[in-house]
């Protein structure tokens, strides 16, 4: 394992380490406090430390099929996670609860991107030989 493998791995699991850390605090205080807006925040954070595990993935260049799931599992937590931040941030901002419709779209939206993201993305286009 070369230098900069090792140290995109040392990265992603101090990067996943505070991302998790961030997720407990998060959930810590929405049970606490009873806000259970700051729930949809931490799973915007177990999301972004979930991401963050994957992204040294990104750095062997992994054709075809394989390349594609890849993609898949480093773009789809990123979304999930903005979907999550904004979805927590609302609800903190107008004092509302969020309902799992709400939750739902998220989620379907996060795929959405993920899908258009990886179609676009040179790992899923076929090698030409």
């Amino acid at each position: 394992m070369d230098s900069i493998q090792l140290g995109a791995s040392a990265l992603a699991i101090i990067s996943a380490a505070m991302a998790f850390a961030l997720a407990w605090l998060s959930w810590h205080f929405a049970t606490r406090r009873a806000v259970r807006a700051l729930r949809d925040v931490a799973l915007g954070w177990v999301a972004l430390g979930v991401a963050a595990l994957v992204r040294p993935l990104e750095i062997a260049a992994v054709p075809g099929i394989a390349g594609i799931l890849l993609d898949i599992a480093t773009t789809l937590p990123s979304f999930v996670h903005l979907g999550f931040m904004v979805l927590g941030a609302t609800a903190l901002l107008h004092d509302d609860e969020i309902g799992t419709r709400r939750r739902r779209d998220v989620l379907v939206s996060a795929t959405l991107a993920t899908a258009m993201t990886v179609a676009l993305s040179p790992a899923s286009r076929s090698p030409t030989s």
